[in-house]
């Protein structure tokens, strides 16, 4: 079942990712004193919720199929498991053809990174995802219940001490990237699901409340991590208020029952999402050379439209080919 609010969410949330990645990738040269301070802005304040958004999305969806029907939790998780890890593979070697001094470093100096991330580092969230949706599958104990949500709050507790926290007096030296795997994955696949299983009542004021809350506290922590240990705003993946954040967006979304023009001419596009978000670096190093032509600040604002437009109105024309395994 689609709802069209969370389709609508979806399809902005990729737009969000695909401006954050113009400032993560050097698409906008900021040589403006202005610039990096807008780019922040837009990744820390605005953006950050994505990727727990889309996590809880998945967990809403996919793991209320596996809440509803138990006996089919593996042919369910295969099943979409098995799609992302064709479109990790196959996305992997476009990248590494585009960039093979990178893959060769990889596979040479750091083939832990090759697993997780493959040859372009957004890629990870394909093997994330997939990792999340096992655990839950492969769960022993009764999912409706608060069990996993418990098991994946502990992983997301070390997860965070080994990552953003990991300068603090707290940090733990893990030796890994704890964006990847399931350290954080897991935990908004779990609340999506719960959220699927239980239904809580929530209102629309109170999911609004809920975000506003959560990104007030990602930045408190973003700011005293700054602060106290000079840990760049730009770099946070995950903080303790990524939780009510990202949960906040996507109550937001499912609380919001009248639909509006806007979720009626964004919606049908919302399927694309998947294909924006693998093949949009690839066409954003097609573009970055242009930005020399534009003022910094014109082409803050015009490169994100035109790598998402462009990703956009590519994935739509390979899902009419047989690439489109490889974008949907």
């Amino acid at each position: 079942m689609r709802l069209k609010r969370i389709e609508t969410v979806r399809l902005i949330t990729m737009f969000l990712i695909v401006w954050a990645h113009t400032q993560f990738f050097n698409g906008i040269k900021a040589d403006l004193p202005s610039a990096p301070a807008v780019g922040e802005l837009v990744v820390v304040m605005i953006a950050r919720y994505s990727i727990p958004f889309f996590f809880i999305v998945s967990g809403y969806f996919l793991g209320g199929k596996i809440v509803d029907d138990p006996s089919q939790a593996h042919a369910i998780a295969w099943k979409y498991s098995k799609k992302l890890l064709l479109l990790f593979v196959f996305w992997s070697a476009v990248y590494a053809l585009e960039n093979p001094e990178t893959f060769m470093r990889l596979l040479t100096k750091d083939p832990v990174t090759l697993i997780f991330e493959g040859t372009r580092i957004h890629l990870w969230f394909l093997v994330s995802l997939a990792l999340a949706i096992w655990s839950f599958a492969l769960w022993p104990l009764d999912r409706k219940g608060n069990s996993f949500v418990v098991f994946a709050l502990a992983l997301n507790v070390l997860g965070l001490l080994g990552g953003s926290y990991l300068p603090t007096p707290v940090g733990i030296h893990l030796d890994f990237n704890t964006r990847n795997a399931i350290f954080f994955s897991a935990l908004y696949f779990g609340m999506g699901a719960w959220i699927h299983a239980k239904k809580p009542s929530v209102s629309p004021a109170l999911a609004w409340g809920i975000y506003l809350f959560g990104q007030a506290m990602f930045c408190l922590e973003v700011y005293l991590l700054y602060v106290n240990w000079s840990a760049l705003p730009i770099r946070h993946d995950y903080l303790v208020g990524s939780i009510p954040f990202g949960v906040g967006i996507f109550l937001v979304a499912l609380t919001s029952k009248r639909e509006t023009k806007l979720d009626t001419a964004l919606e049908p596009y919302s399927k694309y999402v998947l294909g924006i978000y693998v093949a949009h670096l690839l066409v954003l190093d097609l573009w970055k050379p242009l930005g020399v032509y534009f003022p910094v600040m014109v082409w803050f604002f015009v490169m994100p439209v035109l790598v998402f437009g462009s990703t956009l109105l590519g994935v739509i024309l390979l899902s009419k080919t047989p690439l489109r395994r490889f974008v949907m």
